[in-house]
């Protein structure tokens, strides 16, 4: 969420005309997470929560030089999930594999089956010197990996790494989700 703070100054000076909507989006996204972060959101809810927030990081690049597609194939969105599980990838596909400067990519597909909904993150993995944001070494990730191992033990696949083509991929697929 530390990411999304910082838009804060880029959406007041350089969008000022958008800019009270951001700014709501910003807090929105702030309270999302704040609000009671054990209970069990719908599917639907989440979904839209990681799209605002596509959509605002996308104020950041050029669409010139950022592809960014998302692929939504949900059938069940009133199911209930644990809440922002898949908004680290995010940030990640988002610090590691945008740019304003040289082609990149970010693809977000969410699917769902009889026996699991997948959330998969899959960009253009930058060199270091393209990189927007120094910081590295975040605690996004092993909060993610402890979040689902404390709420959907034996019950989740995460997995990461390259592709063959060189890009970033992170999957989250949740199995035989709880239903709250």
């Amino acid at each position: 969420m530390y990411p999304t703070f910082l838009l804060l100054p880029f959406l007041i000076l350089c969008q000022q005309e958008r800019a009270p909507d951001n700014i709501y989006f910003v807090f929105e996204h702030f309270r999302h997470g704040a609000r009671s972060p054990n209970r069990f959101r719908y599917k639907e809810k989440e979904i839209d929560f990681i799209m605002n927030y596509v959509d605002l990081m996308k104020l950041r690049y050029d669409d010139s030089t950022l592809s960014v597609n998302v692929s939504v194939n949900v059938a069940n969105m009133q199911c209930k999930i644990a809440p922002m599980l898949y908004i680290s990838i995010v940030e990640n596909a988002f610090k590691y594999g945008a740019s304003s400067k040289v082609n990149s990519s970010i693809d977000i597909d969410v699917s769902e089956d009889d026996s699991a909904i997948t959330f998969v993150v899959t960009n253009t993995l930058l060199k270091d010197s393209e990189v927007n944001n120094a910081h590295k070494g975040g605690v996004g990730i092993s909060n993610l990996k402890k979040r689902l191992d404390i709420i959907y033990p034996d019950c989740y696949e995460y997995t990461y790494g390259l592709t063959d083509d060189g890009k970033y991929r992170a999957s989250i697929k949740l199995f035989n989700q709880k239903k709250i």
